[in-house]
């Protein structure tokens, strides 16, 4: 389930859910890599591919309050 922005950490600028169906909280816009998963600053996790279908489409920017 995608997480709400109100339990979101302070920092947190952006999440997306990886292929695998983890969603993650992003300080800087991460870049969609063709491997499934997102990266950033050049930080690669190397997870393991599944199908997760339309993750590429799950980035989302902190709205503003």
């Amino acid at each position: 389930m995608k997480p709400i922005w109100d339990d979101a950490p302070e920092w947190a600028q952006f999440v997306a859910q990886d292929d695998d169906g983890v969603w993650h909280w992003w300080a800087y816009e991460p870049i969609r890599t063709p491997y499934g998963f997102w990266i950033e600053d050049g930080r690669d996790p190397r997870k393991e591919q599944c199908e997760v279908h339309g993750w590429e489409k799950t980035l989302e920017v902190r709205p503003d309050e």
